[in-house]
């Protein structure tokens, strides 16, 4: 399992909206991207569908660990 810091929230898993599906949906193989206009995102596969899904996080680098003591 993963985990994800995003401004101080300590995040399991990410859920993002999946327009394919229709829904809300979780990710696998989360990894964290910098956008052109200074953004991050957190870019993934659907476990629904399989087609990549993003999420825009904020400013602040998220930091993604395989412990939540990290």
């Amino acid at each position: 399992m993963h985990f994800i810091n995003i401004n101080n929230f300590l995040i399991s898993r990410i859920e993002v909206y999946d327009i394919k599906a229709r829904k809300k949906v979780t990710v696998k193989n989360t990894q964290p991207d910098l956008m052109k206009n200074g953004s991050w995102e957190i870019k993934g596969t659907s476990l629904e569908t399989g087609i990549l899904l993003f999420k825009i996080v904020g400013r602040n680098k998220p930091k993604i660990s395989q412990s939540r003591f990290e």
